[in-house]
Formats: structure tokens, C-alpha cells, sequence
């Protein structure tokens, strides 16, 4: 389970929804951006209302939006770890009642230090037999009891590899499912990619290893996906009726097809690669 895994479980919880007059998510990410985040806050807080577009008079407006209220603020995904960057935020948001609570997300311990956190939870790399249930779970979808058991030691060998990250673990059985022979799983294994240093550190190059996987045309619709803000909610329908838009879905391969069918062919390769979260 990944951090904003959690926090999320935490934040949907029947018994927290109950402890807080309000709730307020904010994917935070990079650059630092305070004016963006203020806004964010209001959109919950003060919802009747037209938010102020100078930094200060968001701040103000947060101030009283959450005096006397017991909040829950949830910041995910936070890079800056520059204290004075924080400082204008972080006074604000001690309007609220007593009880009220911030919860950050990050990968950086010093972020923690700089919003000034009373207690960091660190998680754990997950266990390499918990890798491989992550993976195992996707890549054999639809799959009989002989591929288990012909692949099943490969996998746990790929499993390792993944450094605990269930992300990476998510990504890996999403490529895997796609591969049919153990000869395909060994040369996944065998990649050179997971010699990279950088692995180590971050999840870029698993990524890198099942985007190149893709197909063309594909790829371009994926590619196109970059332009939305982190954690955007999209409707399906009209991510693809973009890409229709954009001229993605027309090319040789998909001669006589519907581009609607054609661009959900597209969205379902892709999310069953894990390249998109919480689709429904």
C-alpha cells in the first residue's frame, strides 16, 4: 500500500467522517505553488463564494472559512521542504478549532520538518512475497493453473527486483499480464534497466520499461495525458472524444473501426497496464 493509498483509506473512513465539520484533500506535487493550494482549500471551505485571487487575501479568506471548525486537511504528494515557503500557510490554518488535524504525504523526511509535523509515520517497503501477490494478482488474470506454475519462480524473481514499491509492483504485473511465454517473463527479468542506478531511487525507468511496451498509436494517446494536473479526474468518454479531437485515433491500424471503440480499445490497454488509477 502506497502513501496516498493510506492517506485516502484514512480520509474516507466512516469514523473520520464523523469527527470533522469539514474535509479537505489537496494534491500539493511540484513546484510549490501557494496561491494554488489556497485555492484549493476554498473550493471546500467556501464553496457559496468567489475566492480572492492576491495570495494574502486567500490566506485571510482561509482564516475565516475554518475559524471555530474541527478540519481534517489531507496534502498529498508535497516536495517543498523550504520552511519560509510554508510559514504564511501554516499560520492560517491555526484558525481552525482544536482537534483539527493536518496529514501530510511525501517522500522526503525533511518536507515533514518543514510543515512543521508532530509525528511522521514511515511506511515500509512492502515484503518481497507481498510484491509478488501485488504482481501475480494482475499478470495472471485470465490465466490457467499451468502458466501459474510455470512462471510462478520468474515471478518471484521479477517480484525482488521491484524494491518493495507497490506502484512498481502494480506496473510490472500490468506488463507481465501481456507476455505469454516464460521466455518473455526471463527476458523482463534479464532487462538491463533493472541495473540502473537510478531503479534504486525512483520508479522511472519500471515505467519507462512498460511504456515502451506500448504500441505507437498508443503511446501518442498516453503521451497526450501528461497535460492534466496530477490527480485530475476525467470522465473516460471524454478523454477519448479528446483524443478523437487531437486526431489520435486515426491511422492505418484502425482502418474501418469506430474511433469511439477504437479509443476505448486504447483506454483499456492502458489502464489494464496500471497507467491509470481508480478507473471505474
Amino acid at each position: 500500500m502506497g502513501k496516498t493509498t493510506l492517506a485516502q483509506l484514512v480520509f474516507n473512513d466512516d469514523t473520520i467522517q464523523s469527527q470533522f465539520q469539514l474535509k479537505i484533500w489537496v494534491c500539493v506535487s511540484h513546484p510549490f505553488n501557494e496561491i494554488k493550494i489556497a485555492k484549493a482549500i476554498l473550493e471546500v471551505t467556501n464553496r457559496n463564494s468567489l475566492s480572492p485571487t492576491q495570495p494574502q487575501a486567500l490566506l485571510q479568506s482561509i482564516k475565516k472559512s475554518i475559524s471555530r471548525k474541527k478540519f481534517l486537511l489531507v496534502m498529498d504528494d508535497v516536495w517543498e521542504d523550504d520552511d519560509s515557503k510554508w510559514k504564511s500557510l501554516r499560520a492560517c490554518l491555526k484558525n481552525g478549532s482544536p482537534g483539527s488535524r493536518i496529514l501530510v504525504t511525501t517522500r522526503n523526511e525533511n518536507v515533514a520538518k518543514a510543515v512543521g509535523t508532530t509525528y511522521t509515520h514511515r511506511l515500509e517497503p512492502l515484503s518481497d512475497s507481498y510484491c509478488w501477490s501485488v504482481m501475480s494478482q494482475i499478470a495472471f488474470q485470465e490465466r490457467g493453473e499451468a502458466d501459474r506454475e510455470m512462471l510462478n519462480e520468474i515471478g518471484e524473481e521479477i517480484a525482488k527486483k521491484c524494491k518493495g514499491l507497490p506502484l512498481a509492483a502494480k506496473t510490472v504485473g500490468g506488463l507481465l499480464r501481456f507476455k505469454a511465454s516464460y521466455q518473455k517473463w526471463q527476458d523482463v527479468s534479464r532487462s538491463k534497466m533493472w541495473e540502473l542506478e537510478k531503479v534504486k531511487k525512483d520508479l522511472f525507468p519500471i515505467l519507462t520499461l512498460s511504456y515502451n511496451e506500448l504500441r505507437p498509436t498508443v503511446k501518442r494517446c498516453f503521451s497526450y495525458c501528461a497535460v492534466f494536473p496530477k490527480d485530475t479526474i476525467i470522465e473516460v468518454a471524454e478523454l477519448i472524444r479528446i483524443w478523437m479531437a487531437q486526431g489520435f485515433l486515426l491511422s492505418s491500424e484502425n482502418v474501418g473501426g469506430k474511433m469511439e471503440q477504437i479509443g476505448r480499445d486504447y483506454f483499456d490497454d492502458l489502464a489494464t497496464r496500471s497507467f491509470f488509477q481508480d478507473f471505474e
